[in-house]
């Protein structure tokens, strides 16, 4: 595995995977807000997706994809993102996206 150069983030805006609760993540992000999730490895993205719906061969093609929160579902701590370009939207874990 190589480093990658892979654009600009600012890094103290970005929360450490899986540190942050539901309850959390709404007080930072609202219903409407537009999200992008960031190329991560595979096995990472498909352990924090078991933890709030499970996973499925397209959501690992969304990476970098942007879609719009439509709402936190506090059962499952996932929260609903609609990607315009799929036609579909997905249950996403809530460290695996950032603000756009």
């Amino acid at each position: 595995v190589t480093p990658a150069q892979a654009g600009y983030y600012y890094n103290n805006h970005q929360p450490v995977l899986g540190t942050l609760s539901t309850e959390e993540m709404e007080s930072m992000r609202s219903v409407g807000d537009l999200v992008q999730v960031p190329e991560m490895e595979v096995e990472v993205f498909q352990q924090l997706q078991e933890e709030v719906g499970g996973w499925c061969s397209e959501i690992q093609e969304i990476p970098f994809e942007i879609g719009e929160i439509k709402f936190f579902d506090r059962h499952t701590g996932g929260v609903n993102v609609y990607f315009p370009s799929r036609n579909k939207s997905f249950s996403l874990h809530p460290a695996v996206y950032s603000e756009v």
